[in-house]
């Protein structure tokens, strides 16, 4: 015979959630305020419109650069930006340091250091130790590396030029370096602080 309903243990009450009346967290209390923050930061419609236009004209023209770059001189971009760092800075009375190189192309010192070794063992580079002060290597051209960027540089101002300087007017150009030196200076008055 079943037990009856009234022998059966009555059922517990469901635990009630304290938390569910208290004030909220500090945690919680942050992430709101977090949140405040981000809607009135948002960028507006004509902000969002500048930063795509600006994201899809630097990887456009960086890839038609680099492919035509590629194809003609059998360079990489990142090869020839430090070649051209490397012919650029080179002076009688100064050394190239792996961080003043890194920090002229804004690489990180570890991307820098993998690249410089992969064109090292292809000829275009040399690390030698600095006559100078004895200290530290100095990264210099070889000649082979001044050969590769003396073919190279016709083919690349060309393809700059049919990429991106050509179809622009003088205006656009100054528009484009007057915005370039506001956001570097901008960048460089926050890392003064």
């Amino acid at each position: 015979m079943p037990p009856s309903r009234a022998s059966a243990a009555p059922t517990p009450a469901p635990a009630r959630d304290a938390s569910a009346h208290e004030a909220p967290s500090e945690a919680a209390r942050q992430d709101q305020d977090q949140g405040d923050q981000d809607r009135d930061q948002a960028l507006e419609p004509d902000a969002v419109g500048a930063w795509d236009a600006y994201r899809r004209l630097h990887q456009l023209v960086d890839t038609e650069v680099a492919r035509d770059l590629e194809q003609q001189s059998g360079l990489s971009m990142p090869d020839y930006e430090v070649l051209a760092a490397l012919a650029d800075m080179a002076t009688p009375d100064s050394c190239i340091r792996v961080r003043r190189l890194a920090a002229h192309l804004h690489w990180a010192h570890s991307r820098l250091s993998r690249h410089l070794g992969r064109m090292e063992a292809r000829g275009l580079i040399a690390r030698e130790p600095c006559e100078r002060d004895g200290r530290g290597d100095d990264v210099v051209l070889t000649a082979e590396g001044r050969e590769a960027y003396d073919r190279a540089t016709p083919g690349y101002r060309a393809s700059v030029r049919r990429h991106f300087s050509g179809p622009l007017s003088t205006d656009q150009r100054s528009a484009l370096v007057a915005i370039e030196r506001t956001i570097r200076q901008t960048l460089a008055g926050r890392d003064a602080h």
